[in-house]
């Protein structure tokens, strides 16, 4: 079953066009799997590779309900509700990186792969054994065809394309995109996932401004103009990215002194924030307006 999605919005974007469904890669940069350190745009080479890919969709998988979507997949059949967004590498022509669309591109790798091929085998075990029931066969037989159809049917996804010829236009038209969808509008990041690209913003202009040597530090002018990226305003983009960079330097200092198997995910992040929200234990964790990680002292405690 498929369904032509309208175009999600205007400038941002060209027209929908039919692209290899193998052309699509994970993006690196999501702010929800992106590595410690996201390779950018710039090099294809840090953004293509098949073991980088195999860690995003493993990062995918630990962060969203990946085998929900599967399941609603494979029950219903591909139905392209919602827009797919790539961008086209210009040093890389024909590769198309999902700037929104990742936990569905993995969805669909797995149904089109793994998936297909351990219910065939399943299948082709069935048909070689006459004692099974002939009710069991005939179930296989149609999950086997479910995801069949689910292959012809993406073999050429529809896509909309970012309109940006180069890496800086891109990055423009990113904070409207994204901000739109998953910062303002019915589909919200986790609070981490967002502050973590806030921060992503505005480390980029602070960085353009200074950059690479100076250590990271707040300046109204360029909070205000993040917060104008993302349709927020500058009190809390400010605290956002406070609290994402406090979060992403406490996070590497004390993971590893976890007990073996544990991590910090997600939700501890929300300890931050009323610690930045609030006067009393901001001043109790020697926090200021400035501060973009707690002090040694804090963080111990």
């Amino acid at each position: 079953m498929a369904i032509l999605a309208a175009k999600p919005t205007s400038g941002e974007l060209v027209d929908a066009k039919l692209v290899p469904f193998d052309s699509l890669y994970l993006d690196p940069n999501n702010p929800r799997i992106a590595p410690e350190d996201p390779p950018g745009y710039e090099n294809p080479d840090d953004l293509f590779g098949l073991e980088l890919q195999e860690k995003l969709e493993a990062r995918v998988r630990e962060v969203y309900k990946v085998a929900n979507l599967e399941a609603s997949i494979q029950a219903q059949g591909w139905v392209p509700y919602d827009p797919i967004i790539v961008w086209e590498h210009p040093k890389k022509k024909g590769h198309y990186i999902v700037v929104e669309g990742n936990t569905r591109t993995v969805a669909l790798r797995s149904l089109r792969g793994d998936k297909l091929e351990r219910e065939r085998k399943k299948l082709d075990k069935l048909k070689k054994s006459p004692s099974r029931f002939a009710e069991e066969l005939k179930v296989q037989s149609e999950t086997v065809a479910k995801l069949e159809a689910i292959v012809a049917a993406t073999t050429d996804l529809r896509v909309y394309p970012v309109a940006a010829k180069s890496v800086s236009e891109l990055l423009e038209k990113l904070p409207r995109l994204l901000g739109v969808r998953h910062i303002n509008h019915a589909q919200p990041w986790s609070p981490y996932a967002t502050n973590l690209y806030i921060l992503s913003l505005y480390e980029r202009l602070f960085r353009a401004r200074h950059g690479d040597k100076p250590a990271l530090r707040l300046e109204q002018d360029l909070v205000a103009e993040v917060a104008l990226l993302v349709s927020l305003g500058d009190t809390k983009t400010r605290r956002n990215i406070q609290a994402a960079s406090a979060f992403t330097h406490f996070k590497r200092e004390y993971e590893d002194r976890l007990p073996e198997g544990n991590s910090f995910g997600d939700d501890d992040h929300y300890y931050f924030e009323p610690i930045l929200q609030n006067k009393y234990p901001q001043e109790q964790f020697g926090l200021t307006k400035d501060t973009l990680r707690l002090p040694t002292e804090s963080e111990g405690a």
